[in-house]
């Protein structure tokens, strides 16, 4: 059993023990008791309100504003955002940094379609997720970082009530993944009527568009509620080509100039496998000095020669040592979507009964789908399994064989698609009552998500055998003597640009140059996977007043949980016969694994009135999990001391912790990842990207994380109309759990080396760092290289990476404070309507990373911390954190209308790609108005608006796409039409 000893432990478990003959206490209210007004109370003044349960705790108060920082985004804020999804509310709050809410077929592949949350940018599962104090079940994808978070997608917008953002951590209530807070989604449950609401939201360029419309019903009596929701979303693409600053840059012959967005891997780049270079490499368009370059890097055997054709098929030399010697450059990223098309639907029941005045029942039901089916690849992946090309292949030039560097499929071809579809179901099912002043709650919860991959790759041995001759779906590939045979059904594939530009001409053999569709089927496999998560939860909560006290009465809850999580993904290998995960030339098929876990929680709570002005809050919770994780105990002690009449001082001090996920322990998974490797061929500063196979084990030994959470705050109400919160906040987050960053590694290997006394080959003449080469050659290097060599980077003889293998691990620790600034005010200004001003600030002071070793922000071994902040951190386990973040809101309301304008800041930020050069600061407008309608028997709203009115582009960064798509949007200005009628 694992327990942290603290000092405040001792009391709080005091507390526990004396209630255990005390009578049960309260139930989570989902603050029933103010649904609706929201949207009936006039805008720019707060509804008014009695008891209700914030989120962090189950004791209902008065007084939103507890010892806890809580952000509240209510109803009629979500609707002069304009907001056609949850992300949308999500995605702009200052403390929320480096979530996954875009099509990023890079840095976010298996997460299309999916949205999450990532508060404190601690990562994508420490931030607890919440649909009326429910806990919800996590996607059925993880992200390139292993990362699994719940899909807030799936969540109906349209039954949105208000969204509560608990801004610090809380598992002594709702145990494990509150790190770095709580986000609750309030749901509406007592509306009446019928609502519809139809939207369109569109780009001023490029015509990327978003309809969606919904519709609500509910009827309720003294005794019955129901409500029925439905809703659908259409969103079409954005094509990378449609936004310049994703393209490379050009000169006038065609020859790259920047080469971002582009592989050194096109079609394609061949090394003959002999010492003499044959008359057809001779070209009379290249110089005599060209083409003696071309010969010496041949004949050096070092260095591939580049297809001649390459610029006429549409690629691009890459240059190598020489002139047109190296690769032949394809720009994939306009085969790639900023926005992929995209359909969503939900429906939604709530239905609650009343049996008596001390007894309910309640049911919901909710169906989230999300489908995208047309998603942008390239034609087809780079070949890291260097195949060879024979003699006899129709388009050989060389006379010999020659190993191919390149694709099968190129610039002459069009876009592979890919398709992915998931879909959620959730059933609650509860009953609550009172038995006196207590009240209690039984609640069970069945939620399940599925999610299916279909992705084309190209299968290495069928390439292997359409490039021998013995390609076609009818071909005795196991006999070479029918290489060639038509006949037979057998055809050769021609790698070289001659069967893009002369398809209908012939080559050795006589043989047709051309390529047959049937052919590139055949060696084309389509890896599938199906993946099903599941969470089950039986709560049982009670809640009342213990006693009182001369300033109040104490205020208890305690209760059970229960939950079983479940992972199961199955697999085919992708090529429809037998599994075979190592049969493709770029992706791999996840090996199939199903895992279980449960766990079972007590908790204790307590709201303590001190004095008149002084109240605290005291809160355990115990949490075992069943095999090797073990138990945990988790207090908070939280405290809000009413200074004077404006003036209120809270602070609050909790450990809290996040198990390792199923995916995290038992899933396998390979990626392409881009990585800068030192190699003695390079002659410039920077180290060449090459795409290296990256495979991940999941890690059954990973201990939880832990963290000690603080917080300092206070408030400010020196007038009516006006309230200020700031909040100071610390967290000590140690055992992260971590997928190793291959970069990292690979730097780290360079630094251990130097270490060692293995020399370098030095570019710069400067010190150590990561701007030093390996010396391959040298001999101290040799043990390294090739099967019994670094078992984490594997490279081959020659010194190429041929796969990295960065596993989970705990490992790092991070310490990270900031401030939090929240101002609200309004103003009535008589006959002109309501004024009102809102302002979120968030600063992040620290952000360091402390146990990795080698740290890549500041070039070089650093045995202290990783200072992140204000940094991408593409070479860290973390994500993008600019030190500043904020939005600021003037809001106009006068009968019947209202209008906002909106200021969003992003500060700069170091690109630790680019030398640390700076991303630079992104600031955007949005324009909203609305107009309430003048129908009797309608209420009818309607809202037209401009998001980023200036029309900025994102700012660069040495990122696929040119900017950082965790933090910026591509999109530009957009312009949108709402209209919600009622009756």
């Amino acid at each position: 059993m694992r327990f942290r000893e603290l000092a405040t432990s001792a009391s709080v478990l005091a507390l526990g023990f004396a209630l255990s003959s005390a009578p049960p206490a309260a139930a989570q209210s989902e603050s029933e008791d103010i649904d609706g007004q929201a949207e009936s109370a006039e805008r720019g003044t707060p509804p008014a309100v009695e008891e209700i349960t914030v989120t962090g705790t189950y004791i209902k108060r008065t007084d939103p504003k507890g010892p806890q920082a809580v952000q509240v985004i209510d109803a009629a804020q979500i609707e002069d955002l304009g907001v056609q999804a949850p992300i949308d509310i999500i995605k702009n709050l200052s403390i929320n940094t480096g979530s996954e809410f875009q099509s990023d077929a890079f840095q976010s592949g298996g997460t299309y379609g999916t949205a999450n949350v990532n508060l404190r940018g601690l990562g994508l599962g420490t931030t607890l997720v919440l649909v009326d104090g429910r806990r919800q079940v996590i996607s059925g994808t993880t992200a390139n970082d292993g990362s699994s978070f719940v899909d807030i997608n799936t969540i109906p917008l349209g039954l949105v009530e208000r969204v509560e953002v608990l801004k610090e951590g809380a598992a002594a209530t709702y145990g494990s993944d509150a790190v770095a807070g709580v986000v609750n989604f309030i749901t509406r449950k007592d509306f009446e009527g019928f609502e519809l609401r139809t939207g369109y939201n569109t780009t001023t360029s490029g015509g990327q568009r978003n309809q969606d419309l919904s519709a609500l019903w509910g009827w309720g009596n003294d005794k019955t509620h129901l409500t029925l929701f439905a809703s659908g979303s259409d969103l079409n693409q954005l094509n990378s080509s449609e936004r310049k600053f994703t393209r490379s840059a050009r000169d006038a012959n065609g020859t790259l100039i920047t080469t971002r967005g582009n592989s050194t891997l096109g079609k394609g780049a061949f090394l003959p496998l002999t010492d003499a270079v044959p008359t057809p490499l001779v070209d009379p368009s290249f110089t005599a000095a060209v083409n003696a370059a071309r010969a010496a890097g041949f004949i050096n055997g070092d260095t591939p020669v580049t297809d001649p054709d390459c610029l006429a098929d549409g690629g691009a030399p890459n240059p190598g040592p020489a002139p047109i010697l190296g690769r032949c450059s394809f720009e994939f990223v306009d085969n790639f979507n900023l926005q992929e098309h995209e359909k969503r639907a939900n429906y939604a029941l709530q239905l609650r009964h009343d049996f008596s005045e001390n007894l309910s029942a309640s049911f919901k039901w909710n169906f989230a789908y999300n489908k995208q089916d047309d998603i942008g690849l390239s034609p087809s992946f780079p070949l890291l399994t260097f195949p060879r090309v024979p003699e006899n292949n129709p388009g050989n030039i060389f006379g010999t064989t020659a190993v191919f560097f390149g694709r099968p499929l190129a610039e002459a071809r069009t876009s592979e698609r890919g398709f992915y579809y998931s879909k959620a179901s959730n059933y609650e099912a509860g009953l609550n009552g009172a038995v006196g002043d207590w009240e209690w709650d039984l609640h069970y919860t069945f939620q399940k998500q599925r999610r299916y991959a279909n992705v084309p790759d190209t299968i290495f041995d069928r390439f292997q055998a359409a490039l021998n001759g013995l390609g076609g779906p009818n071909c005795d590939s196991s006999n070479t003597a029918l290489a060639g045979s038509a006949a037979d059904g057998c055809f050769f594939f021609n790698p070289f640009a001659s069967a893009d530009l002369n398809p209908t001409g012939t080559g050795i053999g006589g043989l047709p140059l051309g390529n047959r569709e049937d052919v590139i089927d055949f060696f084309t496999g389509r890896i599938k996977t199906d993946t099903d998560t599941e969470l089950q939860v039986i709560d049982f909560v009670m809640s009342g007043d213990l006693f009182d006290l001369p300033a109040g009465p104490v205020g208890v809850a305690f209760g059970y949980q229960y939950r079983r999580d479940s992972y199961q993904l199955r697999s085919n290998g992708g090529t429809g016969m037998e599994p075979d995960f190592n049969r493709f030339i770029f992706l791999t098929a996840p090996p199939e694994f199903d895992k279980v876990r449960s766990t079972t929680a007590l908790f204790v709570e307590s709201a303590v009135p001190l004095t008149d002005r002084l109240e605290a809050q005291l809160a355990l919770r115990f949490e075992e999990y069943n095999g090797a994780i073990g138990s945990s105990v988790d207090p908070k002690l939280a405290l809000r001391w009413q200074a004077t009449d404006w003036l209120a001082l809270r602070g609050s001090f909790s450990t809290t912790f996040r198990a390792p996920t199923l995916s995290q322990i038992a899933s396998f998974r390979t990626s392409q990842d881009p990585i800068r490797d030192g190699n003695p061929g390079n002659v410039d500063d920077d180290r060449p990207f090459g795409f290296v196979a990256v495979t991940t084990r999941g890690n059954n030994q990973l201990a939880p994380e832990e963290a000690d959470v603080y917080n300092l705050g206070l408030i400010l109400e020196p007038f009516e109309g006006l309230d200020l919160t700031l909040d100071y906040y610390r967290i000590d987050f140690s055992d992260v759990i971590v997928q190793e960053t291959a970069q990292t590694l690979v730097d780290n290997e360079s630094v251990l080396n130097l270490t060692n006394g293995v020399p370098f080959a030095s570019t710069n003449g400067g010190p150590t760092g990561i701007d030093q080469r390996l010396d391959c050659n040298n001999p101290g290097f040799q043990p390294l290289l090739g099967a019994d060599g670094n078992p984490v980077i594997q490279r081959t003889p020659d010194c190429n990476i041929s796969r990295i293998n960065a596993n989970f691990r705990n490992a790092p620790s991070i310490i990270t404070d900031g401030i939090d600034l929240a101002l609200n005010y309004s103003r009535d200004v008589g006959a002109f309507g309501t004024m009102a001003f809102n302002l979120n600030v968030s600063h992040l002071i620290q952000y360091d990373i402390r146990g990795q070793g080698f740290c890549p922000l500041r070039g070089g071994s650093q045995p202290e911390s990783c200072k992140a902040a204000g940094n991408i951190n593409t070479r860290t386990f973390s994500r993008a954190l600019p030190k500043w973040r904020g939005n600021a809101t003037m809001s106009f309301y006068s009968g019947a209308h209202a209008a906002s304008l909106t200021f969003r800041y992003i500060s700069s930020y170091d690109d630790d790609n680019n030398e640390n050069n700076k991303i630079s600061q992104h600031g955007t407008i949005d324009l909203a108005y609305s107009y309430e309608l003048p129908f009797r028997r309608f209420d009818t709203r309607l809202q037209v608006g401009v998001i980023d009115v200036l029309n900025t582009d994102p700012p660069f960064a040495t990122t696929d796409f040119n900017y950082d798509t965790r933090t910026h949007s591509p999109f530009g200005r957009r312009v949108f039409a709402n209209i919600r009628t009622r009756f």
